[in-house]
């Protein structure tokens, strides 16, 4: 199989998993549509050679190290099985998924459609529910009624918009790969597009309102990624307009964090005019999370381990403060499962738990590593902005187990894409069998100069 013909069935693969991805079809528990793709992934990946390559590589080094560190604390947290095992596969397919993304070579235009064709189906489905909640003539279909939530302060998260997928913190974190795909794609034709810069810039605003619908703390990665395009299309006439974006970055990220802390509403008159009676609603378990980390330091080398964190959870949760937060949310009813079991909702404290100290600063040296090698100048600003977004982001869920983060990273760092682009009429020319000279394959194209 020439290298051509297989970064075809790469591209076609990887266009399948995506489109999949957004239709979040499930097939067994955790198990999706997409998942079924992944021996594909790994085979595509096998057979590039990309493990050999990425040697040279900082940030695929420091996730080996994060792989090999979480699996010799797996390996003592084994039974009962399958303890840690589940979770060092998912990390491990996460990291196939991420290695098979940045080396494919996919058209930008492809990238285009398929980000604006979610943006625009997702709008759809957002316009349809307001309708139906509007007029009354039926019921929504693609969000989520809470309407415990009536008889709080809080009644605009009665209503929260999912589209497919269930969950609007899901939908919110997933909204980052679409905006990545379109401006990915608007980066490579700037100077064209800046002549209807007005137009771009009403259509961006349109497919923001549905995932402002979401109410969710994670539509803080893709206000990042939009933050960062604008501060890079007008750079040229506002100096400060990177800066700008990171204070917009920190900001949101802030006010996320004081929403966790604390329930914010209702707003007060008086200092510190937000509502601090009780802990927010996550905060009884992310307490109840780091008591744990901290009381055994032995446990910091290699964590405690999936099944010890449930067994632990219930003797160091806080029955008063939990009641107190749980009425305020109007859950009381939900008081049970919040004191037994609940997940960390901070990536944080959720790999220090599973895998130990020195395994979660080797993750996010990853993290650090990918935002320090984009591709080119341009995609500099959208990966710096989407990993210190993510970085946030990781104090309030457990986003590092979602797929759609790492092809999101994956893609802004992906060096193939422009080659991508400049050999599309070669590969025209190549299929209808015209005498043209051999096509460069992508992951053999020497890497740009890495910025510093």
């Amino acid at each position: 199989m020439t290298a051509t013909y297989r970064e075809k069935i790469a591209q076609r693969v990887g266009i399948c998993y995506l489109v999949l991805m957004a239709l979040h079809i499930p097939v067994w528990r955790t198990l999706y549509c997409e998942d079924l793709l992944a021996p594909a992934l790994l085979a595509i990946v096998v057979a590039r050679g990309d493990f050999r390559t990425l040697r040279r590589d900082p940030a695929a080094l420091a996730l080996a190290l994060f792989l090999l560190l979480a699996g010799i604390a797996t390996l003592t947290h084994f039974k009962p099985f399958p303890g840690n095992a589940y979770h060092w596969c998912v990390y491990a397919y996460l990291a196939v998924t991420f290695i098979f993304f940045r080396g494919t070579a996919f058209p930008t235009d492809v990238l285009f459609l398929l980000g604006a064709g979610f943006l625009v189906l997702a709008a759809a489905a957002c316009c349809f529910d307001l309708v139906m909640t509007w007029t009354g003539i039926g019921p929504v279909r693609f969000s989520l009624i809470s309407a415990q939530m009536d008889a709080t302060a809080m009644p605009f998260l009665r209503q929260r918009f999912t589209f497919t997928f269930g969950n609007p913190n899901l939908l919110g974190s997933f909204y980052a790969l679409p905006f990545a795909l379109l401006l990915l794609s608007l980066l490579t034709e700037i100077e064209t597009w800046r002549r209807q810069a007005f137009n771009v810039g009403a259509a961006l605003v349109l497919a923001v309102i549905p995932l402002l619908l979401t109410v969710s703390k994670h539509a803080l990665l893709s206000l990042a990624l939009l933050a960062a395009f604008v501060a890079i299309a007008v750079r040229q006439r506002f100096r400060w307009a990177a800066a700008l974006a990171g204070a917009v970055i920190v900001v949101g990220g802030l006010i996320g964090g004081l929403s966790i802390a604390y329930p914010v509403f209702p707003l007060q008159k008086t200092w510190p005019f937000i509502n601090t009676e009780c802990p927010g609603m996550y905060m009884i378990h992310q307490s109840a999370y780091a008591k744990m980390a901290v009381h055994a330091p032995t446990k910091l080398l290699f964590g405690h381990g999936a099944a010890a964190a449930r067994d632990l959870y219930p003797s160091f949760t806080n029955h008063d403060s939990a009641r107190r937060t749980l009425a305020h949310y109007n859950a009381l009813p939900d008081f049970d499962s919040f004191v037994t079991f609940m997940a960390p909702h901070n990536e944080y404290l959720r790999l220090v738990i599973l895998f130990g100290l020195p395994a979660a600063l080797a993750m996010f040296a990853f993290w650090r590593l990918v935002a320090a090698s984009p591709p080119d100048r341009q995609t500099a600003g959208l990966i710096a902005a989407f990993t210190a977004a993510l970085l946030f982001c990781c104090l309030w869920d457990d986003l590092l187990s979602k797929r759609w983060v790492w092809i999101t990273a994956a893609l802004l760092t992906n060096r193939c894409i422009d080659t991508a682009k400049n050999n599309a009429a070669a590969w025209h020319n190549h299929e209808s069998g015209d005498n043209v000279s051999t096509i460069t394959p992508p992951c053999e194209t020497p890497a740009p100069t890495r910025l510093t």
